[in-house]
């Protein structure tokens, strides 16, 4: 009888163990999938990050150049209209009068 339980205490003691190596084995693989699945998502983020960064230069570059060319737009008008508004003949003629005025019909 004695030799029954202490033959039962060692086969429950080794089942124990076994179930103890298995249990560490099963969660070193978790732990080894864990540690490959967040490499893979860190280089993923680090990819789309890069992805958006590109996109976002891209568009201000865009965005930059359009705002560019319309400056230089309402430049290239502006400049057009005083050329236009401007009386060379008419301006000329003022100055020569003011001066002729100031100095000449003294």
């Amino acid at each position: 009888m004695i030799q029954e339980i202490v033959n039962e205490i060692v086969a429950a003691e080794a089942e124990a163990e076994q179930i103890v190596k298995d249990a560490l084995a099963e969660a070193r693989e978790v732990n080894l999938n864990a540690e490959a699945e967040r490499t893979a998502m860190i280089a993923a983020a680090k990819e789309s990050v890069k992805e958006e960064r590109k996109k976002i230069i891209a568009s201000a570059e865009q965005e930059g150049e359009e705002r560019y060319r319309e400056i230089l737009e309402i430049g290239q008008k502006a400049g057009e209209e005083l050329i236009r508004n401007t009386e060379t003949a008419k301006q000329a003629k003022a100055i020569a009068e003011a001066f002729r005025a100031r100095y000449v019909e003294r």
